[in-house]
C-alpha cells in the first residue's frame, strides 16, 4: 500500500523593527547605502577595494594583518555624509590619517528648553581639511550606568578648520528624550571626527562628564 505525502509550505516569520524614529531613520540610511553600492560599476567597486587596503580597522586585530573591504569603506562614507546632512553616493577617495584630537567640556546650559553642550577641542595639525565633530550621547540621572542602545546621534553646529575650536551641540527635549528627573545629570559621550570632503570617520573617543549642573 502506497501513501502520498502532501508537503506544506513553510514561511519564515517577518519581524517588524519597532525602534525609535531616530533608529528607523538610521536603518533606512543604511539600506540606502547598501542599495547604492549595488548600483556601482565593477571598476568603481574595485577602486573602493584598493583604497580600503590603507584603512586601519576599528576592530581587532590591530597588528596590520587585517583591513576593511571597499564595501565597508563606501558604506562608512555614505553614513558620514548622511550625518552631515548631505546624503549622496560618494566617490572613491584615498584614505588619510585623521589628526589627533583632545576634548573637554567647556560649558553646559539650557536655552529654550534645549540642552546646549559646548565642547572645547584641540585638533593637532588639521591641515587643509575641514572636520565636523560627531557625538553619540546618552544623558542619565546621576549614578546611572550607560546603555549603548539609548545613545542618540548629534552633529556639531560648526565645522572645524583650526587647531582650537568650540563645538556646539544642541539637544532638544533632553529630559523627555531619556525620561530624566529634574536635577544634575551624567553624560556618556562617544566623539568622532567626520571629514567633510570624503565622509570618512575617525576612530571614536569615549568621554563621561559627571554631575552636570543644569540651571532651568
Amino acid at each position: 500500500m502506497s501513501r502520498s505525502i502532501i508537503g506544506t509550505e513553510k514561511t519564515k516569520p517577518v519581524c517588524k523593527f519597532t525602534g525609535t524614529t531616530d533608529q528607523m531613520r538610521a536603518t533606512a540610511i543604511h539600506q540606502h547605502a547598501l542599495e547604492c553600492w549595488r548600483t556601482l560599476s565593477h571598476d568603481v567597486q574595485l577602486q573602493w577595494n584598493e583604497y580600503a587596503k590603507e584603512v586601519p580597522p576599528h576592530r581587532p586585530p590591530f597588528d596590520g594583518s587585517g583591513h576593511i573591504t571597499g564595501h565597508n569603506l563606501f558604506v562608512s562614507a555614505y553614513h558620514g555624509f548622511a550625518q552631515l546632512g548631505n546624503e549622496h553616493i560618494p566617490g572613491p577617495e584615498k584614505w588619510k590619517l585623521f589628526p589627533i584630537f583632545f576634548l573637554e567640556l567647556l560649558s553646559v546650559e539650557v536655552e529654550t528648553e534645549s540642552l546646549v553642550l559646548r565642547i572645547k577641542s584641540n585638533i593637532q595639525n588639521p591641515g587643509q581639511s575641514a572636520y565636523r565633530l560627531h557625538l553619540k550621547l546618552q544623558l542619565t540621572n546621576c549614578g546611572s550606568g550607560v546603555r549603548p542602545g539609548m545613545m542618540r546621534t548629534f552633529i556639531a553646529e560648526e565645522n572645524c578648520t583650526e587647531e582650537h575650536y568650540t563645538a556646539t551641540f544642541i539637544i532638544s527635549d533632553f529630559r523627555s528624550r531619556w525620561e530624566l528627573a529634574s536635577g544634575s545629570l551624567d553624560a556618556f559621550c562617544r566623539f568622532t571626527l567626520i571629514d567633510c570632503k570624503s565622509g570618512y570617520r575617525s576612530q571614536y573617543q569615549n568621554r563621561k562628564f559627571e554631575n552636570l549642573v543644569i540651571s532651568e
